[in-house]
């Protein structure tokens, strides 16, 4: 493990990140109070990239640190994205994590195994129809994932979001913010909103 200067690591380089939001104000008071305990994992290039951690680099950027603590891997990017995905397995994924880990998964070229591996990983039934809905949420605005994970939407349910335009998702998720709802309340209302 060594400090390497923030200045030193691609900020803007994203293609392991598969954490999302970013922002974590749990996490940010943790380092605030007592810097950054599990390093970063970067990748050996000019200027490094991060493998995992990036909520740790989003925190140590926004407390204006000089420098954060990591271990470099000298490694193919195949092979960063899998020990990404790997490394964030602990933690658990919430349902737009799994979809940008499934959909960066095709940037890489994985074996039929690996790809296998991937998807159990992420606990991801292999259907056609839940594939197309990962892509479309790893793809959608900010302000659907966001919903997503604030109230921690099931599959069944942002795949009826899905079927509506991100302006008319925009209004839906702007009116649902203001009540209170259940996971099978919200599926009737978005299949009510559907016909």
């Amino acid at each position: 493990m060594e400090r390497i200067p923030i200045q030193a690591i691609d900020t803007n380089d994203r293609r392991f990140c598969i954490s999302y939001p970013l922002h974590n104000a749990q996490l940010a008071t943790s380092i605030q109070k007592i810097g950054i305990i599990e390093p970063l994992l970067l990748l050996k290039r000019s200027p490094y990239a991060v493998i995992s951690g990036f909520k740790r680099l989003e925190v140590a950027v926004m407390l204006r640190h000089s420098s954060v603590p990591a271990v470099i891997h000298d490694i193919t990017d195949k092979d960063a994205f899998l020990y990404a995905v790997h490394n964030n397995r602990i933690r658990g994924f919430n349902l737009v994590e799994k979809a940008t880990a499934f959909e960066r998964m095709f940037h890489f070229t994985l074996t039929p195994s690996e790809t296998q591996e991937v998807i159990t990983m992420l606990a991801i039934q292999s259907s056609e129809k839940i594939f197309k809905n990962l892509v479309g949420i790893a793809n959608g605005e900010n302000a659907l994932k966001d919903f997503i994970v604030t109230y921690n939407l099931s599959m069944k349910n942002a795949e009826a979001l899905l079927r509506f335009t991100p302006h008319e998702r925009k209004d839906i998720m702007h009116i649902l913010s203001s009540l209170h709802f259940t996971d099978s309340s919200l599926r009737e209302t978005l299949e009510l909103l559907t016909l």
